[in-house]
């Protein structure tokens, strides 16, 4: 994946649709980061800290 890295916001504002393909990345991996979250429920957590005090 090649990722372009725009120096101005007149550039930013010259390629909208790079603009708009970030923010869907960004979405995109906002969604997957509360997914993981969500996966990661508070017994297992518990389970975890308990299995560190060992």
């Amino acid at each position: 994946m090649v990722s372009i890295q725009l120096e101005t916001e007149a550039e930013l504002e010259q390629h909208p649709d790079v603009l708009e393909r970030q923010k869907q990345e960004t979405l995109e991996r906002w969604e997957v980061y509360q997914q993981t979250v969500e996966c990661i429920s508070h017994d297992d957590m518990a389970d975890f800290l308990k299995s560190r005090e060992k």
